[in-house]
C-alpha cells in the first residue's frame, strides 16, 4: 500500500515538472513584447496574459509583466508655413501642419506680413482741355457783318475801321433794334442798308456777330428762345456763314453802374447775368458755329453820358479802341 502511495506521488511530481519546464504552454509568463513606437499614435503592447494558475501543487507561475507601452504618439506635425507674402496684401495664414495621426496638431502657420506697402497714388493726370470746337481763323474771313442798335453804330463810326480791315467789316443796324425784331424772319429790320458794305462778300459773309438787347427780359425763358431765332435766321439768310459770335454791349467798369441806379436807364450800362447765361445756353446748342464774344468793359464811367448807355461827347472814339483792339486780331 505504501508502494502504491509512492509511485502515486513520484508520478504526480514527474508531472508537475514537466509542466513547469514547458513553461506553462501557452499560458507561460513570457515578456510581452513592446508595441512599436513610431507609428502615428502606437498602441501600448498588450500586457502579456498572465500565466495559468499553477498546477495543482505546483509552484504558482508569475504572471507576465505588461508590455512596455509604445511612445504614446508620433511628435506633432510641423508648423504650416506661413502664409506667403505678397504686394497686394499678405495671404491669409498658412493652414496648420496635418497632424501626424495621434500627434498634436501642428501649430498654424503665422499670417504672411502685410502686403507690400500701397503703391504712392499717381497724381491725376491733367484735366484734358475741354472739347471746345476748333473756329476757322479770324484772319481768312472775307467778310465780317455786325447786327447791332444805335450804340454799335456810335462806335463803328468813331475809328473802328481804322484799325481792323475797312474792307472787310460792315454794320446793319438800327435804333431800339431789340432781340424781338432779330428773332423775326420777316421783319424789315433785315432790309436795313449796311454802313460801310465789305468789298466783296457783303450778302454771304463769312462771319456774323450780334449783339443782344432787351430790357425788359429777366428769364432765360424769355431770353433764350429768341436769341434761338435769331441764330436761326442767320443761318438761313446767310448760308455760307462759318461763324456766329453773340455778343453784349459795352458794359460799365466792373460790370457796375455809373451813375443813379434809381434811375432807369442806368442799368443799360451793364450786363445782367441772365443775359450772358442766355448767351451761353444757345452757344451750346451749336458747338461748331456759334460762340460767346468776349465781355467789352469801359475803361472809366468818363465814356457815358450821364445815367445812360450812350457815350458822352468825343467818347466813343474810346469804346471804339476797346473794340477795335481786340478784332483786330481775332
Amino acid at each position: 500500500m505504501l508502494a502504491l502511495k509512492c509511485s502515486r506521488s513520484t508520478v504526480l511530481l514527474a508531472f508537475a515538472s514537466a509542466l513547469a519546464a514547458c513553461g506553462g504552454g501557452n499560458d507561460a509568463p513570457g515578456a510581452a513584447t513592446a508595441g512599436s513606437a513610431g507609428q502615428p499614435t502606437a498602441t501600448a503592447g498588450n500586457a502579456a496574459t498572465g500565466g495559468s494558475a499553477a498546477g495543482v501543487g505546483g509552484v504558482a507561475v508569475t504572471a507576465g509583466s505588461s508590455g512596455t507601452s509604445a511612445t504614446t504618439g508620433g511628435s506633432g506635425g510641423n508648423s504650416g508655413a506661413g502664409g506667403t507674402t505678397t504686394t497686394t496684401g499678405g495671404a491669409a495664414a498658412g493652414s496648420a501642419g496635418a497632424a501626424v495621426a495621434g500627434g498634436s496638431a501642428g501649430t498654424v502657420g503665422a499670417g504672411g506680413s502685410a502686403g507690400g506697402s500701397a503703391g504712392a497714388s499717381g497724381a491725376g493726370g491733367s484735366g484734358g482741355s475741354g472739347g471746345a470746337a476748333t473756329f476757322p481763323d479770324p484772319s481768312t474771313f472775307v467778310c465780317n457783318s455786325m447786327l447791332g442798335v444805335s450804340v454799335n453804330d456810335d462806335w463803328f463810326e468813331a475809328g473802328f475801321e481804322t484799325v481792323v480791315p475797312n474792307a472787310k467789316w460792315q454794320l446793319r443796324w438800327r435804333s431800339l433794334a431789340f432781340v424781338e425784331l432779330w428773332a423775326d424772319p420777316q421783319n424789315d429790320i433785315w432790309s436795313e442798308p449796311f454802313l460801310s458794305a465789305c468789298a466783296s462778300g457783303s450778302t454771304t459773309p463769312d462771319r456774323v456777330l450780334y449783339t443782344a438787347v432787351n430790357w425788359t427780359y429777366t428769364t432765360t425763358d424769355q431770353w433764350v428762345p429768341k436769341l434761338t431765332a435769331v441764330v436761326e435766321n442767320i443761318k438761313a439768310k446767310y448760308q455760307g456763314v462759318k461763324e456766329i459770335d453773340l455778343m453784349t454791349m459795352l458794359r460799365a467798369p466792373n460790370n457796375m453802374v455809373c451813375g443813379n441806379p434809381a434811375v432807369a436807364a442806368t442799368k443799360e450800362q451793364v450786363t445782367t447775368p441772365v443775359l450772358d447765361q442766355s448767351l451761353t445756353m444757345v452757344a451750346a446748342k451749336y458747338p461748331t458755329l456759334v460762340r460767346v464774344a468776349p465781355p467789352f468793359y469801359a475803361p472809366n464811367c468818363d465814356v457815358f453820358l450821364p445815367d445812360s448807355p450812350h457815350y458822352a461827347a468825343g467818347k466813343a472814339a474810346v469804346v471804339s479802341k476797346v473794340f477795335s483792339d481786340y478784332y483786330a486780331t481775332h
